[in-house]
């Protein structure tokens, strides 16, 4: 039903559109213009970057990731994946605004079904382990007490135990305490509580810890060497080339340029980029990412 709230909400969308059009379309035409001045560093030779290179993540640092962009990538970049960010910084921060303002800028509560399946279908799979004290699947959140969030945030799940015969679900917190789904209706408000802390921790654990392993390191030296050493004309290579177009690049832009990651808690941080919504800035989500890369790679090999 269309209420008198949504109906102030489109006002104040329409009204914001007044700054946040004009500064979509000037995000498109820098699009535009760092494409030309691209193609020009391609057809000059000057300053053209004919492959992209790995490079260690910090100054005498073991764990290697894309340092260095080829020219031909970034143009294939900006082209086809940049103008998504555009959007969202722009008309997407007027929409967040608009719900803001009204009190719309909510997130339901997740089902017991959708926490499941999120668990079991998503990168977070890569780190469930069977329990067999419990004898049930686990998911460890303990990484979550050693990464350094800002005053008056905190991770309070530890632990998410499923039994998927039963469809129950135990939620284990910082301080000990343990809510099941199976819980009794004086309880089950205890247990949702328990799990929105959830709900909120796993949206930092997927990015932050569950599949760096999986998302950095080896699929980036993949697309790094294969585009040197494999005949572009070759078989193998235009079977390769559809799984890592645009990974190398995303790759470059998490670790170098975090742009969704660096969060200082500033005004415009904090009210006009909403897509910073990670309680960490920059330094310390590379750290955690490069320690987690560290520990797989170099120190379990």
């Amino acid at each position: 039903m269309f209420s008198s709230l949504h109906l102030v909400e489109c006002v104040v969308y329409y009204a914001l559109l007044q700054v946040y059009l004009p500064l979509y379309l000037i995000g498109i035409f820098m699009i535009k213009l760092k494409i030309v001045v691209n193609k020009i560093k391609r057809f000059t030779g000057i300053g053209c970057v004919k492959h992209s290179n790995m490079m260690p993540l910090t100054e005498g640092g073991k764990v290697e990731d894309v340092g260095c962009i080829s020219t031909d990538e970034e143009i294939d970049f900006l082209r086809h994946r940049s103008p998504c960010y555009v959007t969202r910084m722009t008309l997407g921060v007027a929409k967040q605004l608009a719900k803001l303002v009204t009190g719309q800028q909510s997130i339901d509560l997740i089902s017991d079904e959708q926490l499941i399946y999120t668990l079991f279908h998503t990168a977070i799979a890569y780190a469930i382990k069977w329990n067999d004290e419990k004898q049930m699947f686990c998911v460890n959140l303990c990484e979550f007490k050693d990464v350094k969030i800002f005053k008056g945030f905190y991770w309070d799940v530890r632990r998410i135990y499923v039994d998927l015969a039963k469809h129950k679900i135990s939620i284990e917190m910082g301080n000990g305490g343990i809510f099941h789904s199976d819980s009794g209706s004086l309880h089950r408000p205890n247990y949702e509580l328990a799990k929105l802390h959830a709900q909120i921790c796993l949206t930092y654990y997927a990015p932050g810890f569950a599949h760096n392993y999986v998302h950095f390191v080896f699929p980036s030296a993949v697309c790094v060497y294969a585009k040197k050493q494999l005949n572009h004309e070759g078989v193998l290579f235009k079977l390769l080339a559809p799984h890592f177009r645009f990974v190398e690049r995303l790759n470059y832009q998490a670790l170098r340029i975090c742009h969704a990651t660096d969060n200082n808690q500033s005004v415009i941080d904090r009210y006009f980029c909403f897509w910073k919504s990670f309680p960490v800035n920059r330094r310390q989500f590379s750290s955690g990412i490069e320690t987690k890369l560290h520990d797989y790679y170099i120190v379990n090999g």
